[in-house]
């Protein structure tokens, strides 16, 4: 059940339940298009019917049905249907409810998305969540940009560091040091770029990203620390830092190359990992954002569970007390936490939240915890959502991933 049909003139592909996330991607890339997927080695069919399929690209593609042309599915009584079908049951209809999902889907037909040769990566950088909100939700409202998200420090030292300990070091030095507590990732065209770098006092792109992810050994070290204190200003350290001006100083301190990188792994690795990072895509914000190949970081140190919800985005107060919520349930219950991401959807209307738990899966006393932190979270959300307008819970959208999101993001 690998089938991979592509069909450019009605802009979609045909594929089989066994189609994972990678090969989708891998398919449609080579003819020049893009599909939103998740991590690669998820199936596509059942992420859709599952949880809507949501990534940072749900800014410009949306979630739920916004993925579907058509799908087919095989009933719990073994009638097929398809869900375009004028008596089909209503996939697209959502009630707040843990429901089964409407069937076994045997073929989805999923939506292609043009893509242009200019496209790349840029970060903004940020001292405040407040701030990285407002400006989030001002860039999807203003339709600037395709993938957006706003990263907390874990996140990001994460995805860009080969080891564990070289991503403590990271986080330290991008949210300490450097005084970025938050970033917005952003994939987009030259047009929306040039928008972006006259909005903000700082970016850092693409080159530079590149140039910090190859010399990231020699940023976690002590030694150019001292250029950062030589720098007097009122304004934030990345500022100065990230100014063309400082720019070739920087490289010449990093040294940026697949082997200054490789040297951060264990000795036997490093030839692997300089072969690895030759490859220009390893380094590529655009591949790397739809592929999603680094994502498998995430649980590197402890196994993580991700809680998704959806957000009023003009709601920074009640965005701030969801994750002082999360942050508090797990301190309580002495569990490492941190945000994961905020993606803007629907013009900056609404936006879908994920805050992250870790634990030791293999100590007892720590499933334990987690058990216990659920019997907080879940009535927590539950009240939250019954007062506040486009808080949803992602729980009970699972299997009814297939509706449109009109009609979870507005009830």
């Amino acid at each position: 059940m690998k089938k991979i049909q592509l069909d450019p003139d009605n802009w979609s592909a045909v594929i089989e339940p066994g189609v994972t996330a990678f090969e989708l991607q891998k398919a449609v890339t080579q003819q020049g298009y893009r599909v939103n997927t998740a991590e690669p080695a998820a199936t596509v069919c059942a992420n859709i019917v599952c949880t809507g399929l949501f990534s940072t690209w749900a800014n410009a593609y949306g979630v739920g049905a916004d993925h579907i042309v058509d799908m087919t599915f095989v009933d719990r009584h073994g009638t097929v249907f398809r869900i375009n079908d004028k008596n089909a049951p209503n996939v697209f209809g959502f009630e707040q409810a843990v429901h089964p999902p409407p069937g076994i889907c045997t073929e989805a037909r999923v939506r292609m998305h043009p893509v242009t040769d200019d496209e790349e990566g840029i970060l903004v950088p940020f001292t405040s969540l407040a701030d990285a909100l407002f400006f989030a939700r001002d860039i999807s409202r203003r339709r600037i940009g395709l993938a957006v998200g706003i990263l907390g420090g874990h996140y990001l030292s994460t995805f860009i560091s080969p080891t564990e300990s070289l991503a403590e070091k990271t986080r330290d030095i991008f949210s300490g040091i450097l005084e970025m507590t938050h970033v917005v990732s952003v994939i987009g065209d030259k047009y929306a770029r040039n928008s972006i770098k006259q909005m903000v006092p700082c970016v850092i792109e693409s080159n530079t990203l590149k140039m910090l992810m190859l010399g990231l050994p020699r940023l976690a070290g002590s030694g150019w620390t001292d250029i950062v204190t030589g720098l007097e200003s009122d304004r934030p350290a990345y500022e100065s830092i990230f100014s063309q001006e400082m720019l070739p100083v920087l490289e010449q301190v990093l040294a940026p190359s697949p082997e200054t990188l490789a040297a951060a792994v264990d000795e036997d690795l490093r030839e692997f990992y300089t072969n690895l990072y030759s490859r220009p895509h390893m380094t590529d914000m655009v591949w790397l954002t739809m592929f999603r190949i680094v994502s498998a970081r995430m649980s590197r140190h402890k196994h993580m569970f991700a809680f998704l919800i959806y957000a009023p985005l003009d709601r920074v107060d009640v965005i701030q007390d969801l994750i002082a919520s999360f942050a508090d349930i797990a301190e309580t219950h002495v569990i490492d936490h941190d945000l994961g991401f905020i993606t803007p959807m629907d013009f900056g209307k609404r936006g879908i939240l994920e805050y992250d738990y870790y634990i030791d899966h293999t100590d007892r006393t720590e499933s334990e915890k987690i058990q216990q932190a659920m019997k907080d979270i879940e009535p927590m959300i539950d009240k939250l959502s019954a007062a506040t307008r486009g808080v949803k819970f992602l729980k009970y959208i699972f299997s009814q991933g297939c509706a449109r999101k009109e009609n979870f993001l507005y009830t």
